[in-house]
């Protein structure tokens, strides 16, 4: 989402290839048919390393780089191959991968645990389980976060800003909060277990939670109209490997001059004195669950440990 513009600006223009569309990633989700088994996303973007990576050591996502932020043929085969490995050293089941027919998604040879299968060309809208509600319920889950943000911004006079960093954790947790059940009901839309492909797409009501307020809060677009703002967005190409080694000698060591000062690494103290904050602004209000309080002391206890094992390394480095 652009630093510059107004949230108005998407009811008039739309992401196909010129300006609005250089402020984008590239996501790729996988996931079994019940939803029990969610691969861990894989972002692309532009720059192997943004300015707000600095001082950062985990992601939830798996991050790669291209020029374009597309996924590639050589992405796509590195990311099976990793996965491959992964399933060869958990020891676990061989694994049937249905695959779109993207131009990234070439044939990969030397796979010993996936054999992948393509749908036909053409079948996506109906074969597809994931564009059978997943995507949309996906997006908005996506598109909410980065609004409240942008408001959240503004509301502290702020130039509102969402940046690689922040796209990343957004795109973890609307990953993670799509329920199996909806994963389940889209895969039985686009006719497995049996299921019928007619009737209405399977998504789950909570995706539509919260959209309503955040349009009362601000110049918010239509709920439709922005989750439909990228569709004809290119999100791939066929790479060979010397245009892809061109590719990155380009751009390896860019950075995103419009990023952010990065932020240095937040001492111990600082972050246990950040979650009491966070506690006491949770006691303040009726009604609060209970397991919002213990997620606060799970996150203190965790705090606690890694503390301690990083006081540990030093004294033995």
């Amino acid at each position: 989402m652009p630093a510059d513009e107004s949230l108005a600006t998407y009811k008039t223009e739309r992401c196909r290839g010129g300006e609005l569309s250089k402020d984008r990633l590239t996501v790729l989700v996988c996931t079994n048919s019940t939803g029990s088994d969610k691969r861990k996303p894989l972002v692309i973007g532009k720059y192997a390393k943004p300015r707000c990576f600095d001082n950062v050591k985990t992601l939830p996502c798996i991050y790669a780089s291209q020029s374009r932020a597309w996924m590639t043929s050589v992405q796509f085969s590195t990311w099976l191959h990793d996965w491959d490995k992964e399933l060869e050293a958990r020891k676990k089941p061989n694994i049937l991968l249905f695959v779109d027919n993207c131009a990234a998604h070439l044939k990969v040879d030397h796979l010993n645990h996936i054999k992948i299968i393509y749908f036909p060309p053409k079948t996506n809208s109906e074969l597809q389980p994931l564009d059978r509600g997943v995507k949309t319920v996906f997006r908005q889950g996506y598109r909410r976060r980065a609004v409240q943000l942008y408001l959240q911004e503004m509301a502290a006079s702020k130039k509102p800003k969402v940046t690689v960093l922040d796209a990343i954790h957004f795109v973890h947790a609307s990953w993670r909060d799509i329920k199996p059940a909806t994963i389940e009901n889209c895969f039985k839309k686009a006719g497995f277990f049996g299921g019928s492909q007619s009737g209405s797409q399977a998504t789950q009501v909570e995706s539509e939670m919260g959209w309503e307020t955040l349009v009362g809060e601000g110049s918010v677009p239509e709920l439709d109209m922005f989750l439909d703002v990228d569709n004809n967005l290119v999100t791939s190409e066929i790479t060979s490997h010397e245009s892809l080694v061109e590719d990155n000698l380009s751009h390896a060591e860019e950075e995103d001059e419009d990023e952010p000062a990065p932020r240095s690494a937040p001492k111990s103290a600082e972050v246990v004195d950040a979650l009491k904050l966070i506690r006491h602004f949770f006691t303040c209000i009726p009604n609060v669950e209970d397991d919002v309080f213990d997620k606060i002391s799970y996150l203190e206890n965790s705090i606690f440990q890694k503390s301690l094992n990083l006081k540990k390394r030093k004294r033995n480095s």
